[in-house]
């Protein structure tokens, strides 16, 4: 990322761990069966539009939702709302999947040569 835009040490590290929440989401949560396992697939999307200056990364599965446990002792259940302070994060859940996209604007970008 470094290459590509001017970000602080902190910024690159929350954009990191929201991509890395998305994915541990759907790993765990998406296929709950693990004899369904090697059928279970994630796409990553990015997308960088420099006209707007914004950055689009998305985690898609095409699991089922996995409803979180109420064992109170067992109970994490904080990836969704870190990724929600760490970036513009819209998830849109179906029969088909689960959607996740964070958004970052005002990256800097800076010629890839460079």
């Amino acid at each position: 990322m470094s290459r590509h835009f001017t970000l602080d040490l902190q910024r690159r590290h929350d954009m990191l761990q929201a991509v890395y929440e998305a994915l541990a989401n759907a790993a765990e949560h998406a296929y709950p069966d693990t004899s369904e396992v090697s059928t279970a697939t994630m796409d990553l999307h990015v997308d960088y539009d420099a006209t707007t200056d914004v950055l689009q990364v998305s985690v898609c599965d095409h699991g089922q939702w996995d409803a979180p446990v109420e064992d109170p002792r067992q109970r994490r259940d904080r990836g969704i709302p870190l990724m929600h302070a760490l970036a513009d994060t819209h998830i849109e859940s179906g029969s088909t999947g689960t959607q996740v996209r964070r958004q970052w604007h005002c990256l800097r970008i800076y010629s890839v040569g460079r």
